[in-house]
């Protein structure tokens, strides 16, 4: 399909020329008209796949929202309720975010944002602790390692005070 690249990316002059000024809703209808007039065929034998040989599991499994209650609420939307939000970007996204399940996304969303700010503090926190941990453990060797050359030299002294020798000399006396 001309707006399908071969990533099976949606592609159009639109979102080649999005700007500060560009228009979602334009953008989205616009693409979707053409896909009405031109649906999208997979061929044959076609299947999506990603770069890599191995098929990916997600790093994140965060589900795309459920619009349980969008039936419900365009139902009870009046001809100009419904214009509004295909003509009016604000009240599109005002609609649009006000559903059940777009609030669950972002809230789980933003709770996985926090735990995440959480998790890397907690890492943070971690290395710091094992650098004091390390130079606690490095201190300690070394407090061990002077008291042990301290020792051995206490120990060569002793052995050559009581060297068979300076014994032998000790009691010839």
């Amino acid at each position: 399909h001309e707006h399908i690249d071969d990533d099976f990316r949606i592609v159009h002059k639109l979102l080649d020329d999005w700007n500060e000024n560009s228009s979602l809703l334009t953008v989205v209808k616009k693409i979707h008209e053409e896909f009405e007039k031109n649906p999208p065929k997979l061929k044959k034998g076609t299947i999506p796949q990603s770069n890599d040989k191995k098929q990916q599991k997600p790093l994140l499994n965060i589900k795309k929202p459920e619009l349980k209650d969008l039936d419900e609420k365009l139902k009870n939307m009046s001809g100009e309720e419904i214009n509004s939000i295909l003509d009016d970007d604000v009240f599109f996204q005002d609609f649009f975010m006000n559903l059940e399940g777009v609030k669950e996304y972002w809230a789980s969303l933003a709770s996985l944002i926090y735990n995440m700010k959480k998790a890397n503090e907690n890492l943070k926190a971690k290395a710091e602790l094992d650098k004091l941990i390390e130079n606690e453990i490095e201190e300690e060797y070394n407090n061990h390692k002077e008291m042990y050359e301290f020792l051995k030299i206490k120990e060569k002294e002793i052995l050559e005070k009581f060297s068979p020798e300076n014994i032998i000399e000790a009691l010839d006396k």
